[in-house]
């Protein structure tokens, strides 16, 4: 049997050492899959959506553009809280956050369809309905957003794994919020939504909500 020779421990240490890390690594991203995947589509679309609130047509006399920003702002702030006291049984596993979260970009769909059917004439417009989805959809992401964090670092058990899963959740709000800024971008260029006609509001043709 051939014997190791003493000047090669250190590269057999470094490649163990590196196997494990590779392993521990490998082992995190499968464990926290559906809390970045949860995270991506909850950012993404709260990102998205904020970008055309100046597209929503107002029906009376507020600025409806600042008071759904506002409404957003304070929203999320008050669904962070709300994960730590409000855990429903629905709410309770990682692979049940990427539901949530797909469920809740049916309200972004009830969000665009409410602009582009205030134009066509088909859609009821309304500043108290539309204020009032902005502001479930908004709780929903930091409600949200503290679950898929809270799971992803629980799923690491010891202090590597835990910085890993950190790391790896940190990219995937930096991609959402990256691609979310470039698609609504994309979509202000193409001309897809029209925003709202000057006067709009309550003085210029349009029904109080």
């Amino acid at each position: 049997t051939r014997r190791t020779k003493p000047s090669s421990l250190p590269a057999l240490r470094a490649r163990a050492l590196l196997l494990s890390r590779r392993a521990l690594s490998s082992y995190v991203e499968r464990l926290i899959r559906p809390c970045r995947l949860a995270l991506f589509l909850n950012i993404w679309s709260s990102i998205f959506t904020a970008a055309f609130f100046a597209y929503v047509q107002p029906q009376s006399d507020f600025d409806i553009e600042e008071l759904l920003y506002f409404i957003r702002l304070f929203s999320d702030l008050l669904g962070r809280p709300l994960a730590r006291m409000v855990r429903p049984s629905w709410a309770r596993e990682p692979n049940q956050l990427v539901w949530i979260a797909c469920g809740r970009l049916s309200l972004m769909a009830v969000f665009f369809l409410y602009i582009a059917g205030g134009h066509g004439g088909w859609f009821p417009q309304s500043d108290v309905f539309i204020t009032l989805v902005t502001c479930v959809f908004s709780v929903a992401s930091g409600y949200l957003a503290v679950l898929s964090y809270e799971y992803a670092a629980a799923a690491g058990e010891t202090k590597a794994a835990q910085a890993y899963a950190g790391t790896r959740m940190n990219t995937a709000f930096q991609i959402a919020t990256f691609t979310s800024v470039v698609a609504g971008v994309a979509v202000s260029s193409l001309n897809i939504l029209q925003p709202p006609k000057a006067g709009g509001g309550a003085n210029g043709g349009g029904s109080a909500s």
